[in-house]
């Protein structure tokens, strides 16, 4: 099974869905994000359709529900194989705590590191499988209808290659003979983890040893994570760093809290809520959270008012910063550039560009020039080079659950049982507070490395 070809597959049925020419096949939601009905430049209309691909994950909910099915139920058949795995390894072993009476949920626990080539990195569909929150019916059934998974979790090529880029330097010497997971052979994950594409360009990209770069750290809040949430805040963190001949990081420079860039931009969901500021007059949500957390003082620190082109200017401006426009600008030289967060390469991309998509569509003239030059530019760094974005979420779970995993096997040589196993690693993979919380409540508890 050659995954790079499957997932190109997948997504050329998901990219063929949204600009196939069938307005059927999108929602209110896909059509408002690829701007149907706008009149826009080719470029335009084309740099949306990068921008939803270089998202970390399928949009489904820009589909209508027959095309939602269609791509996820060959997601889960042809990628995650979850009927092979389950008919040939057995049920996931472990249970998520839930109150739904009718289904109950479960992981794998799979070891992403073991017998994987640090030349490659990780096989993608390890982490994809592993991280997949499986349901399966309380009163059984036909395998079709009682196993099935999140819908609209779809890894992308885009993602398959950061994660085989990232993890590339937390393995051990080994030897990539495929994956093989409870007997189902999913093969070398071939030409996703074929790193140096010919998009990928080693002079733009490669870092030498004692070469100096640039690292951004950034964490986004929103007001919420439906499809029409917004971007409410952006911190962002850059430092300049170099690798040492031992392999180790260096950074050049002493930072503190001044040195954050942060973006605090009104929203209009939040102003549709009042709140009592600290001098205790009523006032929009979002005028009272400033008052919490933007400090004037700080230059680096930018109000926003929000609505419209001030908030595209706004997070134009983080896509910059982030991929060094300003660097380049000044020095004539284009910076080395990486990204680093927590679920940056799901979450927060995904929320920020999907926002300038939107605004873009309300606006009489769509985007504007400045914020098509910056979301290109950024689109760029992110398919072009797999080694751009960390997201430490990805390499908390390839590392928790190797360790994990080897937990499982030591405790299974010294002759304990199945529960005891899984509940050490439960214990082990899911965040304690989440836990508490479902002992307590009974709820869903799926959360892990928080």
């Amino acid at each position: 099974m050659q995954v790079a070809g499957y997932t190109r597959e997948i997504t050329s049925i998901y990219a063929n869905a949204m600009f196939g020419g069938d307005s059927k096949k999108l929602s209110l939601h896909g059509k408002k994000m690829l701007g149907i009905g706008l009149t826009e430049s080719a470029e335009t209309k084309q740099l949306r359709l990068q921008t939803l691909l270089a998202h970390g994950e399928f949009d489904l909910q820009m589909l209508n529900r027959q095309a939602q099915y269609e791509i996820s139920d060959k997601y889960k058949d042809e990628m995650l194989r979850l009927h092979d795995v389950f008919e040939k390894g057995g049920a996931p072993s472990l249970s998520l705590p839930t109150k739904n009476p009718y289904n109950e949920f479960y992981n794998y626990l799979i070891d992403p590191i073991t017998g994987a080539d640090p030349t490659r990195g990780v096989h993608p569909m390890s982490v994809a499988l592993g991280r997949a929150s499986i349901s399966i019916k309380t009163g059984g059934g036909i395998m079709e209808d009682a196993v099935k998974t999140a819908r609209g979790k779809g890894m992308t090529v885009t993602r398959a290659r950061q994660l085989a880029g990232q993890s590339r330097r937390m393995l051990e010497k080994g030897a990539d003979k495929g994956l093989n997971i409870y007997g189902v052979n999913f093969g070398v994950a071939d030409d996703v983890v074929d790193l140096f594409g010919s998009n990928y360009d080693k002079t733009k990209y490669d870092i030498a040893l004692g070469e100096e770069f640039f690292i951004s750290t950034m964490d986004i809040e929103t007001t919420g994570i439906t499809p029409d949430s917004q971007t409410r805040t952006v911190s962002i963190l850059r430092r300049r760093a170099r690798y040492q001949a031992d392999g180790t990081l260096e950074y050049l420079d002493d930072v503190g809290p001044k040195d954050i860039r942060s973006f605090h931009i009104g929203t209009t969901r939040m102003n549709a809520a009042r709140a009592y500021a600290p001098d205790g007059s009523l006032q929009p949500l979002s005028e009272v959270a400033m008052l919490r957390e933007f400090d004037p003082a700080n230059p680096m620190a930018t109000k926003v008012a929000g609505g419209g082109e001030e908030t595209l200017d706004a997070l134009s401006e983080v896509l910059r910063y982030v991929t060094g426009a300003d660097i380049e600008e000044a020095t004539g030289v284009a910076p080395k550039v990486r990204l680093a967060g927590h679920n940056v390469g799901i979450f927060d991309i995904k929320f920020m560009t999907n926002n300038m998509l939107e605004i873009a569509s309300d606006l009489p003239g769509g985007m504007p020039a400045a914020s098509v030059e910056a979301l290109t530019r950024f689109n760029q760094h992110v398919t072009s080079n797999p080694f751009f974005i960390t997201d430490t979420m990805d390499a908390a779970f390839i590392s928790m659950s190797g360790q994990a995993g080897q937990i499982a096997e030591m405790l299974k040589a010294n002759g304990l049982g199945d529960d005891v196993i899984n509940n050490v690693v439960y214990q082990t993979l899911i965040d304690k507070s989440l836990r508490t919380k479902a002992a307590i409540t009974g709820e869903r508890s799926f959360k892990t490395f928080c």
